[in-house]
């Protein structure tokens, strides 16, 4: 899948990552701004594998335009400052996605036909998934369960 042109932006604020969920598509284009005085070093990882680690630019400063190369669920936080709050960095090889409403329950539309796995994540918890098939226009009933 082609990635957006549009590029993402990261921004660190009063000791948070916003968006506090941030979900790019791999190969997007994003940059990450400091919107306080203070060196941040933001990090991706998954488990013990570290994605990406660079520093973070005032936002008076040319922020650098990066790609987000890989895929998956990633733990995003500041390597300077330990104690600020770790966000999610959501990485997807498509663009279909979309947020469960509070309950969990969520909609999907205009998906093509196909073989697809559907993953839920919440936090505190770990992801889950489960394969589904459908046709275009089809209408699938999925439960997960933690």
């Amino acid at each position: 899948f082609q990635a957006p042109e549009h590029t993402a932006e990261l921004i660190h604020k009063n000791g948070a990552i916003s968006p506090p969920f941030a979900v790019l598509q791999q190969n997007q284009r994003f940059t990450l701004v400091s919107h306080d005085s203070q060196l941040h070093t933001l990090e991706a990882s998954v488990g013990d594998e570290v994605w990406f680690n660079y520093p973070v630019l005032t936002h008076e400063e040319q922020p650098t335009v990066r790609r987000i190369e890989r895929s998956g669920l990633a733990r995003l936080r500041c390597t300077v400052h330990e104690d600020e709050k770790i966000t999610r960095l959501l990485a997807l090889h498509h663009p279909y996605w979309t947020r469960g409403e509070r309950g969990g329950r969520f909609v999907m539309v205009n998906l093509p036909s196909g073989d697809y796995e559907i993953g839920a994540w919440a936090p505190g918890r770990e992801a889950i998934s489960a394969q589904v098939s459908g046709a275009a226009g089809d209408e699938v009933h999925l439960t997960l369960q933690w």
